[in-house]
């Protein structure tokens, strides 16, 4: 005779579910890299000024956050799927599926910073920079993208 376990995982599902709708990861500059050293202005402000522009100071837009996060759904909702299978499996948490959402859209928009195409830099600012490559100069406005994941 075959004996069959079954186990009632009904409240541990209800409660990934529950925990998925109740936080979402926001991708960006947060407060935590706000801070550079060789410069007055911090991430975020460098970061919205490059996204949209700063047309009184003759800065074009360079957005990469947004289209980096765009960049990203695809494989975005492929772990969003994995991760929702894996809650009703038992083997993983929300907050696993989010961290990992979270570093895939990080990533994308790093490697939009890399890969742009964006507005060329004048030649002024290629002098000074010693490169053609907008939105890179020192590295760390693209070290300070990361993502946070908090409640709605």
């Amino acid at each position: 005779m075959t004996t069959v376990v079954l186990k009632d995982k009904l409240s541990d599902t209800l409660k990934a579910i529950r925990e998925l709708a109740m936080q979402e990861v926001k991708v960006g500059l947060p407060q935590t890299t706000a801070k550079r050293d060789e410069d007055e202005l911090n991430n975020p402000t460098i970061a919205y000024i490059h996204e949209y522009g700063a047309p009184g100071a003759n800065i074009p837009a360079r957005p990469f956050l947004i289209p980096g996060v765009r960049n990203a759904l695809p494989q975005i909702e492929k772990v969003m799927k994995a991760g929702a299978i894996d809650a009703l499996d038992g083997k993983s948490t929300a907050n696993a599926t989010l961290n990992k959402v979270g570093l895939v859209a990080q990533g994308s928009v790093q490697q939009k910073i890399v890969d742009g195409p964006f507005v060329p830099n004048k030649p002024e600012t290629i002098r000074r920079k010693g490169s053609n490559k907008p939105l890179i100069d020192t590295g760390a406005l693209r070290q300070a993208v990361n993502f946070v994941i908090e409640d709605k």
